[in-house]
């Protein structure tokens, strides 16, 4: 996909340990030999990787927030640790706090980077992240011979929720519904 994109340059640092000297001193290195003129990072920790690499250059970073630490403990996602969950929300506060802009992906996402986080309105950018369901009207589907084929197109792990979209296809044929379910999608990770 990448080698399709014009002088699109891919560095694997193989890391294993994203907070060390090393890892900040490379990417430094990397930035500023690629005249690199803005960052965008999409999570933590990268978010505070971003940060120290935009302090040191003294370049933008732009931050996408996808999801809080509330709802990555909603989900089941490892924050139950209560030190864990203070760590990342002050992670993400700074790095939010330090960026230049912070990308939300929903309308309730901007309503949370403003009341969790503090982020000033004008720092925030909505790009909504999601289908216009306008433009896939709903279809009854009466077609009680052929079953209902629903797909599940992303990566293989739980944070995409693929293990939800398997048991509500389990619920729904324990119901009666003559349906199934088809999977594309590589991972995990």
């Amino acid at each position: 996909y990448f080698n399709d994109i014009k002088d699109c340059q891919i560095v694997n640092l193989g890391i294993t340990k994203i907070f060390s000297l090393k890892v900040i001193f490379n990417l430094v290195t990397i930035a500023r030999q690629n005249r690199i003129d803005i960052i965008h990072t999409n999570g933590q920790p990268i978010d505070s990787l971003g940060l120290c690499i935009s302090l040191i250059l003294k370049i933008p970073l732009v931050v996408t927030k996808h999801c809080t630490i509330d709802e990555y403990l909603y989900l089941g996602y490892g924050f139950r640790d209560r030190t864990k969950r203070i760590l990342y929300w002050l992670m993400d506060t700074f790095s939010m706090a330090f960026s230049g802009k912070v990308i939300a992906i929903s309308h309730v996402g901007k309503n949370q980077l403003q009341s969790r986080y503090l982020v000033p309105r004008n720092r925030i950018i909505s790009i909504i992240n999601g289908i216009n369901i306008d433009n896939f009207p709903a279809k009854t589907y009466v077609d009680h011979e052929n079953a209902l084929v629903i797909g599940f197109v992303g990566r293989l792990d739980m944070e995409k929720g693929i293990g939800d979209f398997l048991k509500v296809i389990k619920n729904l044929v324990s119901m009666g519904y003559n349906i199934c379910a088809k999977i594309v999608g590589g991972g995990p990770g």
